[in-house]
């Protein structure tokens, strides 16, 4: 059976691609699910009690963490989600409070 050499050639980089793209994959290291990582061992956040008109622009030590860790592994969109949940603030002020965590 004859394969031509480019054929031969073209798939075979093809797979090298693939291997270092997975190789790469693979030593990327997500913050949040790092075990030495603070973050890692901290509480889930939870709606703190109080009252559903009363917005509060202080976060717990527990939250900070996670908040913090969400902008190191670049998920700035589930940092001020997170915000807004726990504080009741807007989105532009939970977006405000994020960025300066960052």
């Amino acid at each position: 059976m004859f394969i031509p050499l480019p054929i031969v050639i073209v798939v075979g980089l093809i797979l090298l691609v693939m291997i270092a793209h997975i190789v790469r994959m693979s030593r990327r290291r997500d913050p949040l699910l790092d075990a030495s990582s603070l973050a890692a061992r901290a509480p889930l956040a939870t709606i703190r009690d109080t009252p559903p008109g009363a917005p509060s622009a202080t976060l717990t030590p527990e939250v900070e963490l996670q908040v913090r860790a969400l902008v190191e592994g670049g998920r700035w969109i589930e940092a001020v989600k997170l915000v807004h949940q726990v504080t009741r603030l807007d989105l532009k002020r939970s977006k405000e409070l994020v960025e300066a965590l960052g």
